[in-house]
């Protein structure tokens, strides 16, 4: 776990590297090297003053940084730090400065300024102990970086300008950041009407920094403005009163205080405690296996208090289980345990992270027992690919597997569990490690027009997203919002819904050039003239894929028996009616229902639903319910027990950006063949193929391009007597 750097964290160790200076200008030394972190003392021995510091590095870079007193820092561009005093450091007064790099760091180089003015210039070297270390000439190097040039505005609409933590107190330590800004620009920032520091943003419009609230300044309701030279960004926050710190113990003993036995990933927790006076304590966390992850001091003050001003963050990725931190200030040692564990009712993981194409992936997990859960596959496009109901023992245990072929796309999948209101996004990957992609989930699908829907998004750890609201039938964006996300990755928008029409929309969360998206509706009519449904199959295999199809097209009677029936037909203006489909098994129990709808053109068309994998053989039901009206198909789930020839199609991935399906034959002997037929009768194509050991053939199909749209049936065989067929229907 990475603590905050309020309080000036540090790592355990400490070291006494003097820094090789010029002249006596300005003495710095790195009192302390912990790893990726170096504490560096500057004491100002010139007659003048110092009112900068600039510190930059050769190939690693700057995570974050700190300052004591009323000192800023912000990482500037091209991995830049810039230290601005709120007053200049005045000759024989010094100030201690906190760096934390990506990686340990061989040699740090640095500048001080007096105005406009260059003081000194050098390089430290952290990795090197007073007793490693030979005298040598003064390393001076001229290697301040080339800032990139100010371009674009400086605050637009999308710009995002927040504190941490967003409940400030008097006197304590904020971190200030700012995203989507112009590149490379300064900001100033005030508290009401005080500035306090100023911030430059690096190349891609971001910066990060931190500043003090004055001891002095009045609890309550403030604002605080971000401003440059053409506009400014402000909101107000309640600054809170003055922490009260830990009493003093008359004895100073060594005590540590606040430190909770159980905490969850994304807690924020703030500790304390006493010590002897005007020392520091050093800290040692070592995980559940025995590790430590993570070495740190806290300066101890005058009347024996320590403590950080910025509470530390549970990272989302923390192991769970127990942790142990020992605590020393030189005279006496305490330890402490606290358990980090799940604060989630629902804990699933995939088996593996990555899987192989063609294997089978598979999740398993606990849930509250004796639940339904609804589970939702998503390619690595967004696409929602398979969902359905599964059940938890009585113990809460229970599993998800999704089969892959050969040709799956390769990529992150995601997996949507939800149970009641809960709802999480489990990530795996086929033919590569996951990556954690953008995702967007609607607490349901269809709403009351004066309703409010709950939006829940997922990405990276205080990711800004970009959500949009789209009206399907003609693309008009109709809301654009940022959303900036939480330290766990997760954010949730409350979409009102008043004044939208009646009608279906799309949600669609974007960063960059990766985007997710759900549709949703608004006050849908029910009750069609007609309803029809049905699948393109008649026969099926546990765990295969279904296309289901059908129409809200009105049949017109004819009085006179013997006239000639009239096709169904789609009227004028037809409205969008609401169409919840219902999966039956043999036992006539629903095992999973999902709401669609009937578009202006009176199609219904879903490739969501899939044949469970424990699917009992037998006759199910397709069942679409609107309003009053009803309709049923029934289709038969085979027994994959059976020795008979089989043959299933799926869509495939695009193959030099061209589409593909997947042929999948079992039960077959030495050579298949396979006959593709238009429902005119026309071959469209002949296939052979050599089986394997087991009878089965995988083979991807390149739709031709200039295919017309319909229903095409598969017909696989070894002999006059074995084959086997389905359907597909291929769309524009």
């Amino acid at each position: 776990m990475m603590p905050s750097l309020g309080g000036i964290f540090v790592l355990i160790a400490l070291l006494a590297v003097t820094l090789v200076i010029p002249s006596a200008h300005a003495s710095i030394m790195a009192e302390g090297v912990y790893g990726k972190t170096v504490i560096v003392e500057l004491v100002n021995e010139s007659d003048g003053k110092i009112t900068q510091i600039q510190m930059w590095l050769d190939g690693n870079k700057f995570e974050s940084c700190n300052a004591e007193n009323d000192w800023t820092c912000t990482i500037a561009p091209e991995n830049l730090i810039v230290f601005d005093p709120s007053e200049p450091l005045l000759p024989g007064k010094s100030v201690k400065l906190a760096l934390v790099t990506d990686e340990p760091a061989t040699a740090i180089f640095w500048k001080t300024l007096d105005g406009e003015d260059d003081l000194e210039t050098g390089t430290m070297q952290p990795d090197r102990s007073p007793n490693q270390r030979k005298p040598h000439p003064p390393n001076i190097l001229d290697k301040t970086p080339d800032i990139q040039p100010p371009s674009g505005p400086a605050i637009t609409d999308e710009s995002v300008f927040r504190l941490v933590p967003e409940k400030p107190n008097v006197g304590s330590t904020v971190r200030v950041v700012g995203q989507l800004l112009g590149v490379s620009q300064p900001f100033d920032f005030y508290i009401g009407s005080e500035k306090i520091g100023t911030f430059r943003t690096d190349e891609s419009g971001s910066f990060v920094g931190t500043v003090r609230i004055s001891e002095s300044q009045n609890p309550g309701r403030i604002d605080f403005k971000l401003s440059s030279a053409e506009d400014h960004r402000e909101f107000s926050l309640r600054i809170g009163d003055a922490r009260i710190r830990t009493p003093l113990s008359s004895s100073t003993d060594l005590t540590l205080n606040n430190a909770p036995d159980v905490v969850h990933r994304g807690d924020q927790v703030n500790i304390s405690g006493t010590g002897k006076p005007n020392s520091a304590i050093t800290a040692e966390i070592n995980a559940p296996d025995g590790s430590t992850i993570n070495s740190m001091i806290a300066e101890i003050d005058s009347r024996g208090v320590w403590g950080i001003d910025e509470p530390i963050t549970i990272p989302v990725n923390a192991q769970f289980g127990s942790y142990t931190a020992t605590i020393t200030d030189g005279r006496q040692t305490i330890t402490k345990q606290w358990i980090v564990e799940s604060n989630h009712i629902i804990d699933i993981k995939p088996v593996q992270l990555k899987f192989n194409p063609g294997e089978t992936m598979v999740f398993k997990g606990t849930a509250p027992p004796n639940t339904q859960v609804a589970v939702t596959m998503e390619d690595p496009n967004g696409r929602e690919i398979s969902s359905d109901v599964i059940k938890t023992d009585s113990a809460g245990a229970t599993s998800f597997e999704f089969p892959t072929t050969k040709t799956t796309s390769t990529g992150t999948y995601t997996l949507i569990v939800t149970v009641g209101s809960e709802r999480e996004f489990i990530y795996a990957g086929l033919g590569l490690l996951p990556s954690t992609p953008v995702n967007l989930e609607l607490d349901k699908f269809h709403y009351d027009s004066d309703a409010t829907a709950i939006i829940t998004l997922s990405g990276d750890n205080s990711d800004t997203l970009e959500l949009l609201i789209v009206e399907e039938s003609n693309n008009r964006e109709v809301a654009k919002k940022s959303i900036l996300l939480g330290p766990d990755g997760r954010g949730t928008y409350m979409l009102e819904l008043e004044g939208l029409k009646s009608t279906v929309y799309s949600a669609v969360v974007k960063k960059g050039n990766i985007q997710s998206g759900e549709k949703f509706a608004i006050n849908l009519k029910k009750n069609p003239s007609d309803l029809i449904i049905h699948t393109t199959k008649t026969k099926y295999l546990p765990g295969e894929s279904m296309l289901i199809t059908g129409n809200t097209m009105e049949i017109r009677r004819v009085s006179d028996s013997q006239s000639k029936a009239r096709p169904p037909v789609c009227p004028d203006e037809t409205p969008i009616y609401l169409v919840m489909i219902t999966l039956v098994n043999p036992d006539g129990e629903d095992t999973r229902q999902k709401s669609l709808f009937a578009n202006n053109k009176c199609q219904i068309s879903d490739r969501t639903f899939r044949v469970p994998i424990d699917a009992k053989p037998g006759t199910w039901t397709v069942r679409a319910d609107s309003g009053l009206k009803s309709a049923t198909a029934e289709f038969d789930v085979l027994d994959k027990s059976d020795n008979g020839i089989q043959i299933t199609v799926e869509e495939g991935q695009s193959i030099s950006k061209q589409e593909s399906l997947d042929i999948h034959v079992t039960g077959g002997k030495q050579k298949i063949a396979v006959t593709i037929t238009a429902q005119n009768g026309d071959v469209v194509a002949t296939l052979q193929f050599l089986a394997s050991d087991d009878g089965e053939v995988n083979q991807p199909w390149l739709v031709p391009i200039d295919i017309e749209p319909g229903i095409y049936t598969f017909r696989a065989s070894y002999s006059k007597q074995n084959f086997a067929e389905t359907t597909y229907e291929i769309t524009e």
